[in-house]
């Protein structure tokens, strides 16, 4: 009986183990407390494209997993408009209301990225385009807002 107990106490102690590290790294991306994506922000922008800004105007793309994808509309934002500097600052592996709350953290905790958006300055060329997704499933094509 005591061989029992002793294995019946070690799959107590597995399980709860099991629980409380899958609970600590919920926790942790949900609240974004570690930038589980940070060598994506790196990977998806060359060197050149962040430190040679002052050259180009810079177009800045915020977004989820679409946005995010190295093939998405942000490479044909680039081919059409070379002579841009196109920043790609999506979030990949979210979704549009994840992507908005990790926003603020992820602008705080990239330098580059930082700086890049202090040194905006908002005249009468600047174009601020907003969608807006309701329903189920992805809304890509309805309701941008152009100001």
């Amino acid at each position: 009986m005591s061989n029992y107990r002793k294995i019946l106490k070690l799959i107590i102690y597995i399980c709860f183990l099991f629980f409380s590290v899958f609970l600590i790294l919920e926790v942790s991306y949900r609240f974004y407390i570690f930038d589980f994506y940070g060598n994506t922000f790196k990977a998806l922008n060359t060197d050149v494209s962040l430190i040679n800004r002052d050259q180009k105007q810079t177009i800045l793309i915020l977004g989820d997993s679409f946005t995010a994808d190295p093939n998405s509309y942000v490479k044909h934002i680039r081919d059409s408009f070379p002579e841009y500097n196109v920043i790609n600052s999506g979030i990949p592996g979210t979704s549009i209301t994840q992507a908005n709350l990790m926003l603020e953290k992820r602008i705080n905790q990239t330098p580059k990225l930082l700086e890049l958006l202090s040194s905006i300055k908002k005249d009468g060329s600047v174009t601020t385009i907003t969608q807006n997704h309701s329903g189920t499933g992805d809304n890509i094509g309805r309701d941008k807002n152009i100001k």
